[in-house]
């Protein structure tokens, strides 16, 4: 296991006891709603659909409207007929979903169900993966959260990171831990990025192929190789 990823799964292991005291004083504040902290630890979950289900993870309004016409898209195709399951980190984001859930006629003809994302810490993630058995997950933008990545890979669940958008400071970052980076991105069957930027970072992270999603305007630089 790389260095950076053992650093990563013993810092949320130690802090995992203190999540709950975390998140009670972020609803005081109205940053979370109280009523769905337990979604926040894979605990309390509503039944799971029977059949393929489309796991759509997004961080907050801009990345869900993304999640919510790609399942438009998909329901469009008619070739599938899997239910949807929506996270979320945002109580915005959350009504954003759920209100697109009674508005849009696309979406009332599946099973669809809205959920706060777990935390990313190793027994969070096994229970909510334990209990929603996604088919697929879709994470959009840049939500990477390497305990239920590798969790998703070591399943063999096919996982996907569509629009991805990367700043150079991320990426020099990420590349300061090259094989924590690897191990985290190659997990990924699909990469997508929203730029050429976001291309030239995320093929050097996981040195596997990346596809663009729309021509940039901005030349790319060509690697960021021994760039600090």
């Amino acid at each position: 296991m790389p260095f950076g990823l053992f650093l990563y799964k013993t810092m949320t292991t130690l802090i995992a006891p203190f999540l709950g005291a975390l998140f009670r004083r972020r609803a005081r504040s109205g940053k979370e709603d109280a009523a769905r902290i337990s979604e926040r630890f894979a605990r309390d979950l509503p039944d799971r659909a029977d059949g393929a289900l489309i796991w759509l993870h997004a961080a907050s309004v801009g990345e869900s409207q993304v999640q919510l016409e790609l399942a438009r898209r998909l329901i469009a195709t008619k070739d599938a007929t899997a239910a949807f399951l929506f996270t979320c980190q945002t109580q915005t984001a959350a009504r954003l979903i759920r209100d697109a859930f009674t508005t849009d006629k696309h979406l009332q003809t599946r099973k669809c169900l809205q959920q706060m994302a777990p935390v990313d810490t190793a027994n969070s993630a096994r229970r909510f993966l334990d209990h929603w058995r996604p088919s697929i997950a879709i994470i959009a933008e840049g939500e990477i959260w390497p305990n239920l990545l590798l969790q998703l890979d070591a399943r063999e669940i096919p996982s996907a990171l569509i629009n991805a958008r990367m700043t150079e400071k991320s990426i020099l970052g990420w590349l300061r831990w090259r094989k924590t980076a690897h191990k985290v991105f190659a997990s990924f069957d699909l990469l997508v990025a929203a730029d050429m930027q976001t291309k030239t970072g995320l093929t050097e992270l996981s040195d596997t192929p990346v596809i663009l999603s729309r021509k940039s305007q901005v030349s790319p630089p060509r690697s960021f190789s021994g760039r600090r």
